[in-house]
């Protein structure tokens, strides 16, 4: 079985051909422990992870595009932040935003 370790140095070692940045994240958070769960595989975890980081971000610029365009065509030239402040809160609710 693979260490912790092992598998941090590993990644290390990958980020280095990839990315500055991404070494930098890596060396910075140090090792990260993740308890086990015998009913996912550590790397199919990992995967279902990133997808899930990926899906939300690109939910949230959608859901963002949508307000700003709304804002540009109901109150041209009104600052975004005062558009949001006295739009009914139900013109957010249709662009995805919720009230949480």
């Amino acid at each position: 079985m693979v260490s912790t370790i092992e598998i941090h140095d590993r990644l290390l070692v990958i980020a280095t051909t990839l990315s500055p940045r991404l070494t930098d994240t890596i060396e910075k958070n140090g090792l990260i422990e993740l308890p086990p769960r015998p009913s996912i595989a550590f790397a199919e975890r990992l995967c279902k992870a990133v997808n899930g980081q990926m899906i939300s971000v690109r939910a949230a610029e959608a859901i963002w595009r949508r307000v700003v365009a709304k804002a540009e065509t109901e109150a041209p030239g009104t600052p975004l932040i005062d558009y949001v402040a006295q739009v009914d809160p139900e013109v957010l609710k249709s662009c995805g935003l919720s009230r949480a």
